[in-house]
């Protein structure tokens, strides 16, 4: 599994056995795409906060191709979905779970 390939490789969901660990409401009406890069921010910080994990690398699933598009490279040129991901880098840096 590349970060960097095209197209990205997809998950069999069978692999894994899946339950809730959080759920929220939105408070305001967004893009979807908007939405998507929140969800994976609230799972980054939920991540951090409840395992204490820091210093790791972790694999996270979405089913959002323009999410997972801006996360693996970094960058986007949509200045609204940039926005949340310096918030995902500030996390990651922060946290010192930013791919090497």
């Amino acid at each position: 599994m590349k970060a960097k390939a095209f197209p990205r490789q997809s998950a069999c969901a069978d692999w894994w056995q899946w339950k809730h660990v959080f759920n929220c409401r939105w408070q305001k009406t967004e893009h979807i795409n908007r939405l998507e890069m929140r969800s994976i921010l609230s799972a980054l910080r939920w991540r951090i906060h409840h395992l204490t994990e820091s210093s790791c690398r972790f694999i996270h699933l979405t089913d959002s191709y323009v999410s997972i598009s801006i996360i693996s490279k970094g960058r986007s040129s949509s200045e609204m979905l940039m926005t949340i991901m310096r918030q995902i880098a500030a996390v990651q840096l922060g946290f010192n779970s930013c791919r090497k």
